[in-house]
């Protein structure tokens, strides 16, 4: 029979301890009995979980975080069971596409839900244990969601009638498996910027060619020059020219219309951490920083707890920062080792040009019947929308253009388009939740090889080194050839474009415990240095290649070599770095900009620019700023500003107009890189995309600047403006997508390292009204090790940790969030105990 659990409610806050609950020793036996799950709540709304079991434990997890973040839960599984616009309608705006009913679309098209299913059943099979736990997770979310529809709890936060007006329902088991199988498909979603290199292959093949576009802005690499692979190249022939399949005249007019062009958003490379070893420290102890960033429309706002069964008889002692929407603690610490994670960038996803036949799709040598399924779309207010999937089983899925917002078609002429993922087959789905025992860094290390299902990359540190691993599985290539280039679509004729069997080794795989230069960093970058030349053909072998354009990575190496070569390296001074706002594209840009306007009178072309005395007065505001993202700051308006019209005059003629807003939807970071690339001459032949020469062209972006800071401020002195004016951080949907929460002023840019990236400067073309951006950390953690060796983490994160407005736990995070406070982040009993807010009790009975 199943258990039944009742919750009591002992008291709350240190006072009612002490007056209104009596003395420990007056309990009655079964009331000690029954407090096999204690619920304490800090001074920050984070809650700290005791029992005696492990699967006690997770049930008391499951029930606290339902009743702290019910909506973000059901949002999420919403997202990953394609049914989120039942919920909020058609039009709501989706996290990665234009619309809720698109993105539904896109999930289905992947099956998420089949392939979680998948997932579950492998799990229970393979890994008992594990099963046994996340189940005991759900039992403890589905406790929280019967006492609200029987009424004994209140309709949480986004449920009630004047909000989304829905009631939860309970979570199957294998809800947890089909969540985190859309979590790693967004981790794994390199797909949009494959579809927009290769509709830019095709129709402007000639300047394509004329930018890197891999190539780095810094050739700055997370792994140490002595851990990087050497060996022979796999190039088996050079990339051929790009031939032009479409033109822009091949393309009916109303498709340049960006109103049916639905990419929002992309996998952003934003995320920062780093490791310093003990002999660059104060303590000869190290050091360990992470931040991760996410779009808040799509995880949301990351939630704060710490799960102990190990004062009992279980085996967990683990806080930090999960997901609302899997088991585990995603970057924190246990009794032994701290870690934070960034995304990899690995390419685990494919697409193909393939034909399609009465009998199948021709997949190489041979012809692979399709299997078809039928997808029901229910839409709040409005009538399902039904369509038809193929899948190519064992190979991908034909990938309708139309679900990722794109309304001209990919593939070549009578073809269609097929995508294939890693995540299409079952995997034992262990997540956060494999690290979350780790007490040294051989057990982390050989944690992180038992995720292959995660693209991240891992930084840990205990008290003796610290460590990078990758463990992401990264299928086995062929050599890259014409055709069978895998950053964009690839020939499905060619049996070698698909993947071999296996995958990269552990070897091959980015790892390293830094032991010559004793620190470590990454930044969405280039593990390897394989970019470096532009080229992805000629490497040992192939590991992926959209990475981050390497400013971020190049300002936290720099002022870490800077520390480190001092010594004494301190906590403050990695908070410090975490909280830079330095605008590292200001560094390269500006002195061009110096250079163009110092030849203002010497150099004929610049004519007439020169009796535009708002341009002087541009350049002083933007030469006198400190290069600091800051919100008090008006040069980092004017240059934020002057950036963008650069890359306009620079790029939007040569990739037209429809695409250069896409590029500047899915990442402003690339058309930032591209620009300030050829800017710097970097590129062969990136002097063929400037329609006049770099000095003109920076003049006439100089020109537009001075004009939209007159139109919008009225005039171009710094007196009338600062960013903290203009730019914003959006909050909304942080708690749950749907609920609005507002916005506020934050520093950071495109390109720092406490950064706000995609800052709608643009919206289809015309200027917006404000710079907002919704992709931040949504969480920050920094670690040391005290005396006796025990990793101490201090933290800060956005908003607040508990989604009820009636709270104080509700927004009291935000301000620390934005200044850069750190606080520690309470691990040992008596230092929970010492600022306890609430305490709750879990019993069977």
């Amino acid at each position: 029979m199943a258990a039944k659990w009742t919750e009591k409610l002992w008291c709350v806050g240190l006072a009612a301890l002490v007056s209104g609950c009596g003395a420990a020793d007056e309990e009655s036996p079964e009331s000690t009995q029954a407090r096999s799950i204690e619920v304490l709540v800090d001074n920050r709304g984070i809650p700290h979980i005791y029992a005696e079991s492990d699967e006690d434990l997770f049930f008391g997890y499951g029930y606290q975080l339902a009743r702290d973040r019910l909506l973000q839960l059901e949002m999420y599984r919403r997202s990953a069971r394609g049914t989120r616009a039942a919920i909020l309608g058609a039009t709501y705006p989706g996290a990665i596409v234009d619309t809720a009913l698109t993105e539904d679309r896109l999930i289905r098209t992947f099956n998420i839900p089949r392939w979680g299913r998948e997932d579950a059943q492998l799990m229970k099979a393979e890994d008992p244990e594990r099963w046994k736990l996340i189940q005991a997770w759900v039992g403890g979310i589905n406790k929280f969601i019967k006492e609200v529809n029987d009424g004994v709890e209140p309709l949480p936060f986004g449920f009630g009638p004047d909000e989304l007006d829905f009631k939860p329902t309970e979570w199957t088991e294998n809800d947890p498996f089909i969540v985190q199988k859309v979590a790693h498909l967004a981790l794994d979603l390199t797909l949009l910027y494959e579809v927009l290199l290769s509709l830019l292959g095709d129709i402007r093949p000639e300047q394509v060619g004329w930018i890197d576009v891999f190539k780095p802005v810094h050739d700055t690499f997370a792994l140490p020059k002595g851990d990087r692979p050497k060996g022979s190249s796999t190039k088996s022939s050079a990339p051929p020219a790009l031939e032009v399949t479409k033109s822009p005249s091949d393309l009916p007019a109303h498709l340049m219309n960006p109103d049916l062009w639905g990419i929002k958003s992309g996998l952003k490379p934003s995320s920062n951490n780093w490791a310093i070893d003990g002999r660059h420290t104060d303590n000869g102890m190290p050091l360990l920083a992470g931040d991760p960033h996410l779009a808040f429309n799509t995880a949301g706002v990351m939630y704060g707890i710490h799960l102990n069964s190990i004062d009992g008889s279980g085996t967990f002692d683990v806080g930090g920062f999960a997901f609302c929407s899997a088991p585990g603690i995603a970057l924190g610490q246990t009794r032994g080792v701290a870690w934070t994670p960034t995304s990899a960038f690995a390419d685990v996803m494919d697409m193909w040009s393939v034909e399609i036949t009465d009998k199948g799709a021709k997949i190489g040598d041979q012809v692979v019947p399709l299997k078809t399924r039928t997808e029901v779309v229910d839409v709040r207010d409005g009538s399902p929308i039904e369509f038809e999937i193929s899948e190519v089983p064992g190979f991908g899925v034909i990938f309708p253009p139309t679900s990722a917002g794109i309304p001209i078609p990919i593939a070549d002429m009578g073809e269609e388009l097929m995508v294939g993922w890693t995540g299409m087959k079952a995997r034992t789905s262990r997540w956060f939740l494999e690290l979350n025992r780790a007490m040294d860094l051989d057990e982390f290390d050989a944690a992180a090889l038992r995720i292959p299902e995660m693209t991240y990359n891992w930084v840990a540190a205990d008290q003796s080194g610290i460590t990078y691993r990758v463990g992401v599985e990264v299928p086995q290539r062929h050599p890259i050839a014409a055709g069978r280039e895998p950053w964009q679509k690839m020939d499905a004729s060619d049996p070698k474009s698909f993947w071999k069997d296996g995958r990269l080794s552990a070897d091959q795989l980015p790892h390293s415990r830094a032991t010559e230069q004793g620190y470590i960093v990454t930044a969405n970058n280039d593990p390897f240095g394989f970019t470096q030349d532009g080229d992805p053909t000629n490497d040992p072998f192939y590991y992926g290649a959209f990475f981050d354009s390497g400013w971020r990575a190049h300002r936290i190496t720099s002022e870490v070599e800077r520390l480190t070569s001092k010594g004494g390296v301190t906590l403050k001074d990695v908070q410090s770095l975490q909280m830079d706002v330095r605008s590292n594209v200001a560094d390269d840009v500006v002195p061009i900009m110096e250079t163009a306007f110092g030849e203002l009178n010497t150099d004929d072309e610049l004519q007439e620019f020169r009796s535009e005395a708002d341009i002087a007065t541009l350049v002083d505001v933007i030469s006198a700023w400190d290069r600091n993202m800051a919100v008090d700051s008006s040069g980092a308006v004017a240059f934020h500003a002057f950036m963008h019209h650069l890359s306009q005059e620079t790029l939007e003629d040569d990739v037209l107009p429809i695409f250069y807003d896409q590029i500047a939807s899915v990442g402003t970071i690339f058309l930032f890189k591209f620009t300030t690339m050829i800017m710097l001459g970097r590129y062969a032949n990136g002097n063929n995309a400037l329609q006049e020469s770099r000095n003109v062209t920076v003049l006439r972006a100089l020109k537009r600047t001075t004009a939209y800071l007159t139109d919008k401020f009225g005039g171009v002195d710094g007196a009338l403006y600062k960013y903290g004016d203009v730019k914003s951080f959006v909050l909304d949907d942080g708690f749950g997508m749907g609920m609005p929460l507002g916005a506020q002023p934050t520093p950071g840019g495109e390109s720092s390292i406490n950064v706000s990236q995609n800052m709608s400067f643009l919206n289809q073309g015309n200027y917006a009204d404000t710079w907002t951006s919704s992709y931040g950390s949504v969480a920050r953690i920094t670690a040391r090790f005290d005396d006796d060796g025990r990793p101490e983490t201090f933290v800060n994160f956005p908003i607040g940790n508990v989604a009820d407005p009636s709270s104080r736990f509700f927004d009291n995070a935000g301000d620390d969030w934005v200044s850069g406070s750190y606080e520690k982040f309470l691990f040992e009993r008596a230092e929970v105990e010492a600022n306890l807010e609430e305490r709750r009790v879990l019993s069977r009975e």
